[in-house]
């Protein structure tokens, strides 16, 4: 689960980045930052996560439990890829019957 939304814009305030230049950025327009910052656009999780990501590169330390839960994403990642690759070679020697 990510941080709330509004988390964006207190964020920005403390870094002193306007909308404008987290836009720019970004490639987001600033009109969605401001949407998103007042939580009156639902954001694709994919956008939500390239918002949280400048701000940790900026200060990894900002948000402890928002770096854990993307290590957890990635090592998910991981065992699925590995799991499919697994499932394949098992179905490819038949050792296993896949419904």
């Amino acid at each position: 689960m990510l941080p709330n939304q509004s988390l964006i814009k207190e964020l920005r305030k403390q870094f002193n980045i306007s909308q404008k230049k987290l836009a720019q950025e970004l490639g987001i327009s600033q009109s969605n930052i401001s949407r998103i910052e007042n939580e009156t656009m639902d954001p694709p999780y994919s956008k939500m996560i390239t918002l949280f990501n400048y701000f940790l590169e900026l200060d990894p330390t900002l948000l402890p439990d928002y770096s854990a839960i993307l290590q957890m994403q990635d090592n998910l990642k991981k065992c699925q890829v590995f799991t499919r690759k697994l499932l394949s070679t098992l179905k490819e020697t038949k050792s296993i019957q896949i419904l």
